[in-house]
């Protein structure tokens, strides 16, 4: 497939995967381009791992039925989300930037944090079976228990979760952050990212004085202390932020960087980037 070059800095392609009601039909598509703003709330940003970098699935254009190649994780996505009825418009990293051209990377990468504030949402694909998603659906009750309540195995439930490889990647902490629509998918479960938050803040009084070595969970706490902050009108990542969360802590870039510390990332610069 031969992607038109945009004409605009501020011009990005919106994936438009065609409807079936067969889930293993050929995954056809086209491409919307336009200026950011003129798409605001027009299509869907996907936030996910990448997976082994295997590129043995493809998407067919409905143009020309020329392909682009995909990994197995990404067809499998695809596959979940794509419509019986209706075109679908998704915004998705490894196809609609052009990744044989550096140019058109630099300039969208530069987006991303407009990218996914403008989508309608931010579907995040957390990937995993049923074990996942049985975890999924106790968090999911956990947020409409009363504050403070003892649940069996609530640990054992937010590990599941918070040890995915999606919770790894430094990106997330731009693309949960930049919208106030979240929604977390895992096979056929789907469950908000305001119902993590619940159940996370609901569990943590006897989480923090309980499971001090919980994998994840400061981080998660992190992230939702951006994403209030985010929903209250601030999105620059202040003192204030820390300070609420972490009250006996100085804030500074290492300590932004630490809380962090174990989200990873394939470019040295993206250390940073992702945090911007």
């Amino acid at each position: 497939y031969k992607y038109a070059r945009l004409k605009s800095s501020d011009s990005i392609r919106v994936l438009k995967i065609e409807p079936s009601l067969d889930r293993n039909t050929p995954l056809l598509f086209s491409f919307e381009i336009g200026h950011l703003a003129d798409l605001r709330d027009r299509y869907e940003a996907l936030s996910y791992t990448w997976g082994e970098p295997v590129f043995s699935h493809h998407i067919f254009s409905v143009e020309d039925g020329t392909s682009i190649p995909i990994t197995g994780n990404l067809d499998m996505i695809l596959r979940r989300f794509r419509e019986p009825s209706r075109v679908r418009s998704l915004w998705i990293d490894a196809v609609c930037i052009d990744q044989q051209d550096d140019n058109d990377k630099a300039n969208q990468i530069g987006m991303m944090k407009a990218i996914y504030s403008t989508a309608s949402r931010v579907l995040v694909w957390l990937g995993g079976g049923s074990v996942v998603e049985d975890a999924l659906r106790k968090l999911c009750a956990a947020s409409r228990n009363p504050p403070s309540t003892r649940i069996e195995g609530i640990e054992k439930h937010l590990q599941t979760i918070l040890t995915r490889p999606y919770f790894t990647r430094r990106w997330i902490i731009q693309e949960l952050v930049s919208n106030l629509d979240v929604t977390l998918f895992c096979e056929e479960f789907e469950m908000t990212w305001i119902r993590l938050m619940a159940a996370v803040q609901n569990c943590e009084e006897y989480l923090t004085s309980s499971s001090q070595n919980l994998e994840g969970l400061k981080s998660a706490q992190t992230l939702i202390e951006l994403w209030r902050m985010q929903a209250q009108g601030d999105s620059t990542f202040s003192e204030q932020v820390f300070h609420d969360a972490y009250p006996e802590q100085e804030l500074t870039i290492l300590e932004l960087l630490g809380r962090f510390g174990a989200y990873q990332y394939s470019n040295p610069h993206d250390n940073l980037y992702a945090l911007h």
